[in-house]
């Protein structure tokens, strides 16, 4: 996993990758910003997105592509025993919408809802840059893919290169 900062250099550095190291199975990784259904291909999607307009390279296909929808904080919202343990005593999780839909919210509701849960916490708050990474250790795939649809997709899709 190559973190590239925004999401155009996410881009650029894989079309380059995908050029360059032929030998090597490259997905890219990149926040949706907006729902997307299940059914619609990435690539299609993300030549469509404002701001984006990017084409399939050539030598990949839609399993190459991969979305986190909305954001990664919403496949958090899906595994609220995670989100406690990391953040302690006194998380609200009535302030999240129901796991079920996490990756049918805004990026405005999801930031807000997090905010909420978080304010009474030790931690007063979600960072991203903080609170990230160390989520990601704490929080269970199973439980999160079972409510949220790409990112079963994600794990379905490296299944099926690492087997």
């Amino acid at each position: 996993m190559i973190p590239c900062g925004g999401r155009k250099a996410a881009f650029d550095a894989f079309a380059d990758a995908v050029e360059k190291e032929t030998e090597v199975h490259h997905v890219l990784l990149v926040d949706s910003e907006e729902p997307v259904v299940i059914t619609t291909s990435p690539w299609a999607y993300l030549q469509n997105r404002s701001g984006d307009g990017w084409k399939k390279p050539l030598a990949v296909d839609d399993s190459c592509c991969q979305l986190m929808v909305v954001c990664m904080e919403a496949w958090f919202l899906a595994d609220r025993a995670g989100l406690k343990k990391h953040f302690g005593g006194n998380f609200d999780e009535g302030k999240l919408p129901p796991e079920n839909l996490a990756e049918s919210r805004t990026k405005n509701v999801i930031e807000t809802a997090l905010r909420q849960a978080t304010r009474n916490t030790p931690a007063a708050e979600y960072r991203k840059i903080r609170d990230g990474a160390k989520l990601l250790s704490k929080v269970n795939p199973a439980t999160i893919r079972k409510h949220c649809q790409w990112c079963d997709r994600l794990f379905t899709a490296l299944e099926t290169v690492i087997r």
